[in-house]
């Protein structure tokens, strides 16, 4: 009766592992691929993560968003 009931929280704790695991796996398929559609977009850049650098430390909201565009362009027109 003992080992059965061992037996059963040792395959639960197996399940919540695998479950864990299988997160931890496809995370790490997936980040992969995103960084590749990412630096394929001519939005970034070519660049799988757009970030700041040392030499450029702000950049205009335009370069962000193709919305920023439209939105720079309605408050030009409202002044």
């Amino acid at each position: 009766m003992q080992t059965q009931k061992y037996s059963l929280q040792i395959r639960k704790l197996h399940q919540y592992v695998l479950a864990m695991v299988s997160v931890l796996i496809l995370f790490g398929i997936t980040f992969p691929i995103a960084c590749w559609r990412v630096s394929q977009s001519h939005k970034y850049g070519n660049a799988a993560l757009k970030s700041l650098s040392w030499e450029e430390p702000q950049r205009p909201v335009s370069s962000y968003t193709s919305l920023a565009q439209n939105d720079n362009q309605k408050t030009k027109s409202a002044k």
